[in-house]
């Protein structure tokens, strides 16, 4: 969100970022306004403790089984997600954001997929107001379906229940804006998007490749002897397998004659298994500065690295990560359009990924795909051309077209 935040800001506009406590060192990093709101939620001690419970799982979003995607799965799935992700983030935030909104009397809030608290604070105060994704639109596609499958309205799903009993609190009445906004603000190019299955009007920006403060290492302005293959462990499965199949990429690198550099949060670079001495480490907050230096980037299926890689054509192999629920459908259709490779974490370990990596190191075709994608995330307009859009949205408070 923060190019087009900037955006907004370079053209004169009076910008702030809401969240929680907790994120406000990561948000002022930015150089935007920082508004903290409520309190901390404790998502990531649910999902912790999810992870230590032997079968323990929720509905996946990127389910396609048809038995899976009835009526009462699907309510089912409602259930979970309410319960174990949307309360624990919203909750907390909802009242004391509703209060700055009045406060301060925004024309346009921008919203995270899953802040409903974002869209109540904007129909609270009058403002214009739609979600910005970040990734594949999974949330849309769930409520479609579920939607397509007629449900008893007399019976309402959980997130209508839930949006509804909150949204009252603040004199605010439920309506499918509370769910999928008013518009969303969409960052991948036409042919990687769910058409079928989106809900609502659905804007396009350019994936501007942002991680926060940045500084490009002295070695990283020298010329490239060897074929670089960039290994990104911020969105590598946290488990001992996935540390296990890091260093045996790190290893087919090095046998194919390439460089390894693995990207690696300053956060998780103690979690990093042992690595050969001459292997770089580098942090990933300036992935997109070392992007344009490499011949191929691994990872375990990051919304975020994906894109870096889209905007400078660069091949991807994706050991899937399970904690990235989205990268599944991404990976796919990315896949079928020859600019990726996608192998399961298990796959990896028992067939080895040495073969992909020289397939897709060596393959013209799979060079040529990528620099395709990149021209099709090229022609998306970049965050100054959404920004007279963005004002006329706010303007007429919240009517898209024109």
């Amino acid at each position: 969100m923060v190019p087009t935040a900037w955006a907004l800001r370079a053209a004169g506009h009076e910008v702030r970022i809401a969240t929680q406590p907790s994120m406000t060192d990561a948000a002022a990093e930015t150089g935007l306004t920082v508004v903290p709101v409520g309190g901390d939620h404790s998502l990531a001690e649910v999902v912790a403790f999810g992870r230590e419970q032997q079968g323990a799982s929720i509905f996946d979003l990127s389910e396609e089984r048809p038995e899976m995607l009835v009526p009462e799965k699907l309510r089912d799935a409602y259930e979970e997600y309410v319960t174990w992700w949307w309360k624990l983030v919203n909750e907390p935030m909802a009242e004391d954001l509703v209060a700055f909104c009045r406060e301060w009397k925004p024309d346009l809030v921008l919203w995270e997929p899953n802040t409903y608290s974002g869209a109540i604070a904007a129909e609270a105060c009058g403002a214009a107001h739609g979600r910005f994704l970040w990734s594949v639109d999974l949330f849309s596609r769930l409520r479609r379906l579920y939607l397509s499958g007629d449900p008893d309205p007399a019976v309402p799903d959980p997130l209508t229940a839930w949006l509804t009993e909150t949204a009252r609190e603040f004199g605010v009445d439920f309506s499918e804006d509370l769910v999928l906004g008013q518009f969303s603000l969409h960052q991948l190019p036409e042919s990687l998007r769910l058409r079928e299955l989106e809900s609502g009007t659905h804007l396009s920006v350019r994936p501007v490749p942002y991680g926060g403060s940045a500084v490009l290492p002295a070695w990283a302005r020298e010329e490239v002897v060897k074929r670089r293959v960039l290994v990104d462990w911020g969105s590598w499965s946290r488990t001992a397998e996935g540390a296990a199949a890091l260093v045996d990429v790190v290893d087919a690198a090095m046998e194919l004659g390439a460089e390894p550099v693995v990207l690696s949060p300053r956060s998780r670079e103690d979690a990093l298994p042992a690595l050969p001495a001459e292997v770089r480490v580098a942090d990933s907050g300036a992935a997109h500065l070392l992007m344009g230096s490499g011949s191929l980037l691994v990872h375990g299926g990051g919304f975020d690295v994906c894109c870096n890689a889209l905007v400078e054509g660069l091949p991807q192999l994706v050991v899937l990560n399970a904690d990235q629920f989205d990268a599944g459908p991404l990976c796919r259709s990315l896949q079928d359009r020859g600019s990726l490779l996608a192998v399961s974490l298990g796959e990896a370990l028992s067939k080895g990924v040495d073969h992909l990596m020289a397939e897709l190191l060596d393959s013209p075709g799979a060079r040529a795909a990528a620099g395709r994608m990149r021209d099709e995330v090229l022609a998306v307009p970049a965050p100054d051309r959404v920004v007279p859009l963005l004002e006329r949205i706010a303007a007429d408070r919240g009517a898209v077209g024109g």
